[in-house]
């Protein structure tokens, strides 16, 4: 009797409009309206149902055989398909945690699921443009230093000596 009680309180004393208040409190706006028509506050009875055959009701007592059988099995070992995706995961886990401090992952400001999905795509193509340029930084780090040292060969200066006269000179401030 709750529910017609309520229904009854929130549109008729409340003057809330049947959708509202159907919507309110999970009833069909059509039931709401049929409820509300009537004169008498009647709570409707609803036959109750026998239950049904299950899908599975042929194959009780072999399952419950084999769950016996899996409760006294060692629960600590994984099957080998398991610690793989396991292991998959794991060597994922470090980039994705980059991703949301470096990338801004945890921040979306595109609107919807095809937001969403476009913020996630687009914060991992920043994600390798970042490993690129590291890259490429190095890689130019590594040019320039054989660079200086070709220079340094043609011109005849000892690099090596020229490395400890500048280390000498940081020291001795």
């Amino acid at each position: 009797m709750g529910t017609l009680s309520k229904l009854r309180r929130l549109v008729l004393r409340d003057k809330v409009s049947i959708r509202q208040a159907s919507r309110a409190l999970g009833v069909a706006r059509n039931t709401a309206t049929r409820w509300l028509q009537e004169p008498e506050v009647v709570e409707p009875r609803y036959p109750t149902r026998r239950p049904l055959p299950g899908v599975l009701d042929a194959f009780k007592e072999q399952l419950s055989t084999w769950l016996k059988a899996d409760s006294y099995r060692n629960k600590r070992k994984l099957p080998r398909s398991l610690k793989t995706l396991l292991k998959q995961r794991q060597s994922v886990e470090p980039i994705i945690g980059h991703m949301k401090s470096d990338g801004l992952l945890d921040k979306n400001w595109h609107k919807g699921a095809l937001g969403d999905a476009m913020h996630a795509v687009l914060c991992g193509v920043g994600h390798n443009l970042r490993m690129i340029l590291r890259c490429l930084r190095e890689l130019y780090c590594a040019w320039m230093k054989l660079m200086a040292l070709a220079l340094m060969a043609v011109s005849g200066i000892d690099w090596q000596a020229e490395r400890s006269r500048t280390a000498s000179r940081k020291t001795s401030y």
